[in-house]
């Protein structure tokens, strides 16, 4: 049947690759450059860096990464988008490359370059880049501008995003400078002629959009109020801790989860919490089947975070005993 092994090789290595697809055994192109476990990093809370050309509002449904070139386009603008951003981000590390010549990066809304390196390596041109910020940047934000040079004319010209090179890192941190995975899902954009690598749909299904508008505030007696307006997702879930901000919706203590619409503005008062101690409230927006079984997790961004001092307040005349004692427990 086979006239050479090699023959019969090429057909089990293709038979392989269908196993290793149709198992969801492909998680390594999750993260592009990064090429490591989802399970192992959390690959749902990984900070995001894209190529967008449209409303910043679209992110992260509608990325943009690709336009046409326009006539005797001689420099090309890639925008650079952060977003996932949890409680803000301070500090950015990658590199980006093209197949023409990058000029430069302008930073954006308050970034500033900590380092650059500019060269060219096997035809490619490359730029490794770490900017950082003086106050924590909440996202979607612009980052900044790679500017580059049609010098070949070439189309298209594509963008890719990766890992920094000179530090073989792709990472954010925080405003507790705590570091957080970068990835780029779109890999990065172009500009002109279809390009079959940058700006594809991710490989592995993206978080539902985040909860917004989210507060934590002190209300009449012993409670908190939280209010809100659902993220992407069909499940509420809001999480809170005293040391720190939760990593993710099984992280800390559980305040409330409920159903939620996309847009639907809720509330509750909490009144099982410590008090005398600042509490670190995070909301998630999750897809839950008829199981109760989450089917996708949550972007997390700052407008879904917030703190809260707590106190209780009572009128003591209305008060019992009982009440009263409660505050000093």
């Amino acid at each position: 049947m086979f006239k050479t092994k090699a023959g019969l090789y090429a057909l089990l290595a293709a038979f392989i690759v269908v196993i290793f697809i149709s198992s969801g055994s492909a998680w390594g192109q999750c993260y592009g450059a990064l090429s490591l476990s989802p399970d192992f990093f959390g690959y749902d809370y990984l900070v995001r860096l894209c190529v967008h050309f449209g409303d910043p509002s679209s992110i992260p449904d509608q990325v943009q990464c690709c336009r046409t070139m326009n006539p005797d386009e001689e420099y090309i603008d890639f925008p650079i988008y952060l977003y996932n951003a949890h409680e803000g981000v301070r500090f950015i590390e990658f590199g980006v490359t093209a197949n023409d010549t990058i000029v430069s990066f302008v930073p954006e809304n308050g970034f500033m370059i900590y380092s650059a390196y500019n060269y060219k390596e096997d035809g490619v041109y490359k730029l490794d880049l770490a900017v950082k910020s003086f106050s924590p940047v909440c996202a979607p934000v612009l980052v900044g501008y790679a500017k580059v040079e049609r010098a070949h004319g070439i189309d298209p010209v594509w963008l890719d995003l990766r890992q920094n090179k000179q530090t073989g890192r792709m990472i954010a941190r925080d405003v507790h400078w705590r570091t957080h995975y970068l990835v780029s899902p779109h890999h990065g954009g172009y500009v002109g002629s279809s390009y079959l690598y940058a700006c594809q749909p991710p490989v592995c299904p993206e978080p539902n959009d985040a909860v917004e508008d989210f507060n934590a505030e002190m209300a009449h007696g012993c409670a908190v109020q939280l209010t809100w307006r659902g993220g992407g997702g069909n499940t509420t879930i809001i999480r809170y801790r005293t040391d720190r901000f939760p990593t993710g919706y099984d992280d800390g203590e559980l305040a409330v989860e409920m159903p939620s619409m996309p847009g639907e503005e809720l509330y509750y008062f909490q009144t099982n919490m410590p008090l005398h101690t600042i509490l670190y409230y995070k909301a998630f927006s999750v897809t839950k089947d008829s199981s109760g079984n989450i089917l996708t997790n949550s972007f997390v961004e700052c407008s879904s975070v917030d703190t809260v001092m707590t106190s209780c307040e009572i009128a003591v005349d209305n008060a019992s005993w009982g009440e009263i004692k409660s505050m000093y427990k």
